[in-house]
C-alpha cells in the first residue's frame, strides 16, 4: 500500500468563529422584513415569496420542499442548512425562477427527483443575483443566466448535472470558490464576455469549460482543473492574475518549477490561441479569517492535500496560530507556497519540524500588503508537526499535538 503522509503546520494567527442559528418560531414575521417557513400563515416557500415585501428576507427551516419557485421581487431566501434544506423540483420544468434583480439565494439543495427531457435547477433572468452556498444536482443544467449582469455564485456545489453551469448573453459576473464535479459539461459560455471564474475546482466532468467563439475576455485563475477534458476553447480568454495562473492536472506531469517558486516555469498550452501562463506546481486554496474587524484571506499552493486548518492563539507566548493538515504520498517530496497578508503576520518567519528549523524563502512576489513563502519537505509515513511563525523567537511546546 502507498503510506500517506501527515504533518501539520502552524501560521500565526487569531480565530474569531461566527454562527448562524435559527430560531424556529410560530409567528409568520419575528420582525419587520424577516419571514420563516413553515409558519401556519407560510407553509409552503411559494406562499412566503407571494406574501413577501420586496427586501424581505425569508428563513426555510430544514426539510424537504417538493415544489417549484418563481422569484419575482427583490428578497433573500436563506436555508436553515444547506444539505437539509432541499427543494424538489419533481415534475416541474425549473425548480427555481429568478425573474427579478438583487435576488439572493442561500443554503439550499435544489434537486430534481423527477427528470424530464430538459430541466432546470435555478433559472436566472434577473441582475445582480447572488448564489451562494447552495448545491445543485441532478438536473439537465444546473444553473442558467440569461442577459445577467454583476451576479454571483460562490461557495456552492454542482454536481451529477448534464451541464453545470451556463451563461447566455451575461458579463460582469463572478465565479467564486465552487465545486463542479460529475457534470457531463461544467461550465458553458455563449455570447458572454468580461466574467471571472476564481477559485474554482473541477473534477469528473467529461469536459470542464466550453468556450465557443463567441465567448472571449474572460477570466480564469486560481482553478484546479482535474478533468481529463479540461478546456474546450475557440475564444481568446486571459488564465492568469498577476504571477499566478491555473493548477492544470495535465501540466503536473510534466511542468517544471527548477526556481522553487511553486510556479511552473513554461506557459501551459491550451491550444494554439491560449496560453496558460504561470500555471501553478499544486492544487490551490483559499482560507478567511476573521480577525478583529479585518477580515484577511490565506492562500496556499501545494501538491500536497491540504485539510483541517484551525486557528488558535499560543498557550505561553501569545503568538497567533494557524494549523493545517497535509497529506501526500510517502517518500516523495512536498511542497507549500503560501500568501500571508502582512498586517495579519509581520515579517520574517520561520519553520520548524519537530528536530529545528528547516529551510523557507521568501519569494520575489512579496511587497507590503503580502508576504508569499516557499518551503519543501521530504513526506515519510511517521508524523511530523511543523511550526510556521512569524516575528520573534522559535517557540515549541514539548509533547503538544498540532
Amino acid at each position: 500500500m502507498i503510506a500517506l503522509k501527515y504533518f501539520s503546520i502552524l501560521l500565526i494567527c487569531v480565530l474569531l468563529t461566527t454562527f448562524l442559528s435559527f430560531a424556529r418560531i410560530d409567528a409568520a414575521k419575528a420582525d419587520s422584513g424577516i419571514i420563516h417557513v413553515p409558519t401556519i400563515e407560510f407553509p409552503t416557500i411559494q406562499t412566503a415569496i407571494d406574501g413577501a415585501n420586496p427586501g424581505d428576507r425569508i428563513y426555510v427551516a430544514s426539510g424537504t420542499y417538493t415544489e417549484h419557485l418563481v422569484i419575482n421581487k427583490t428578497l433573500s431566501l436563506i436555508g436553515e442548512d444547506r444539505d437539509t434544506t432541499i427543494v424538489d423540483g419533481s415534475d416541474a420544468d425549473t425548480v427555481i425562477s429568478i425573474v427579478a434583480d438583487d435576488v439572493t439565494v442561500e443554503g439550499l439543495t435544489i434537486a430534481k427527483s423527477v427528470l424530464r427531457a430538459y430541466d432546470i435547477g435555478i433559472r436566472v433572468d434577473g441582475k445582480g443575483i447572488s448564489i451562494n452556498r447552495t448545491k445543485i444536482v441532478s438536473t439537465s443544467t444546473g444553473v442558467i443566466f440569461y442577459s445577467s449582469a454583476n451576479s454571483v455564485v460562490s461557495d456552492s456545489v454542482i454536481i451529477n448535472n448534464s451541464n453545470g453551469l451556463m451563461l447566455y448573453y451575461s458579463s460582469n459576473c463572478l465565479f467564486l470558490n465552487n465545486i463542479f464535479s460529475d457534470n457531463a459539461q461544467a461550465i458553458i459560455l455563449y455570447f458572454s464576455s468580461v466574467n471571472t471564474f476564481a477559485g474554482n475546482s473541477l473534477s469528473g466532468n467529461s469536459v470542464g469549460v466550453f468556450l465557443p467563439q463567441s465567448s472571449s475576455r474572460n477570466y480564469f485563475y486560481h482553478n484546479n482543473f482535474e478533468d481529463e477534458i479540461q478546456i474546450s476553447s475557440d475564444s481568446l480568454n486571459t488564465w492568469n492574475r498577476g504571477n499566478e495562473g491555473n493548477y492544470w492536472i495535465n501540466y503536473n506531469f510534466t511542468g517544471q518549477d527548477l526556481n522553487g517558486d511553486g510556479i511552473g516555469d513554461e506557459p501551459y498550452r491550451i491550444n494554439e490561441r491560449n496560453l496558460g501562463y504561470f500555471p501553478l506546481m499544486g492544487s490551490f486554496s483559499e482560507y478567511e479569517l476573521s480577525v478583529g474587524n479585518m477580515t484577511q484571506h490565506i492562500t496556499i499552493i501545494s501538491n500536497s492535500t491540504i485539510s483541517d486548518l484551525k486557528f488558535r492563539i499560543g498557550n505561553e507566548t501569545g503568538n497567533r496560530i494557524i494549523s493545517f493538515a497535509a497529506f501526500g504520498e510517502s517518500d516523495t517530496m512536498g511542497f507549500c507556497r503560501i500568501m500571508i497578508p502582512t498586517a495579519l503576520m509581520p515579517t520574517p518567519y520561520s519553520v520548524a519540524d519537530s528536530t529545528g528549523l528547516i529551510p523557507a524563502s521568501l519569494l520575489a512576489a512579496s511587497n507590503e500588503t503580502n508576504s508569499y513563502y516557499y518551503f519543501s519537505y521530504l513526506r515519510k509515513y511517521d508524523d511530523l508537526h511543523y511550526l510556521f511563525q512569524g516575528t520573534g523567537t522559535l517557540h515549541r511546546v514539548a509533547g503538544q499535538i498540532w
